[in-house]
């Protein structure tokens, strides 16, 4: 009787280390999950989007799934994120420089009509002998200089641009995979008739794998 009740404790002790196990390693991937959201440029910017990137790989990756499934999964939603990020730009960019071509044209529209007012006025000028005056010649004027035309299209700076935009992008994504290969200790604890109390480093890409691999050998990490 007395060997059965040492038994079921055992066997309870053996399911909450199991179930303290799984709750680690659920917080570590919630922490890389936020750490990638964190680091990426300009989240807040993403319009039509009410999933964020953590949400929707934990929707895709619900259970304990292949390693390789979840780094795919994962750089998909990085590319995918970045991508709309250099896409969201442009078209703000390109709202602002439509905004501008319009007050430019307005501005020339303004000395247009001042130009022919000012023609219509010199042509009904006349001499104190009744006889026409000649017209003053004036300098037609097209655009005020003290506008700032930078905003006009340039397809050599929009190229540039658009090159600029590529290269961080891909600056990002070779540092998302330096934090992959990140080194961390991982300490843990297994019991076979004694407890015992140990530690490994694994880099951050290989946690799930290391999680899969020793999942069943009821090991609790501390």
């Amino acid at each position: 009787m007395a060997g059965s009740q040492s038994e079921a404790r055992r066997q309870a002790a053996l399911v909450n280390q199991r179930k303290e196990m799984m709750e680690e390693f659920d917080r570590q991937k919630d922490a890389m999950l936020k750490e990638t959201e964190k680091s990426l440029p300009g989240t807040n910017r993403f319009v039509g989007r009410n999933d964020s990137m953590e949400e929707t790989l934990k929707k895709s990756t619900i259970g304990l799934v292949k390693l390789e499934d979840f780094q795919n999964k994962r750089k998909e939603l990085e590319e995918a994120k970045a991508r709309e990020a250099a896409q969201t730009n442009e078209l703000k960019d390109e709202k602002v420089k439509q905004k501008k071509r319009k007050k430019i044209t307005k501005s020339k529209l303004s000395f247009a009509m001042d130009d022919e007012e000012g023609e219509e006025d010199s042509g009904n000028k006349k001499g104190k002998d009744g006889s026409e005056e000649p017209p003053v010649k004036r300098n037609k004027v097209n655009k005020n200089p003290a506008v700032d035309t930078s905003f006009l299209p340039d397809r050599e700076r929009e190229e540039q641009e658009r090159r600029t935009r590529e290269e961080l992008r891909q600056e990002w994504l070779r540092k998302q995979e330096e934090l992959k290969h990140e080194e961390i200790e991982v300490v843990y604890s297994y019991w076979d008739g004694s407890g015992h109390r140990k530690s490994v480093t694994v880099s951050c890409n290989t946690l799930t794998h290391w999680h899969s691999a020793h999942a069943g050998r009821h090991y609790a990490t501390a």
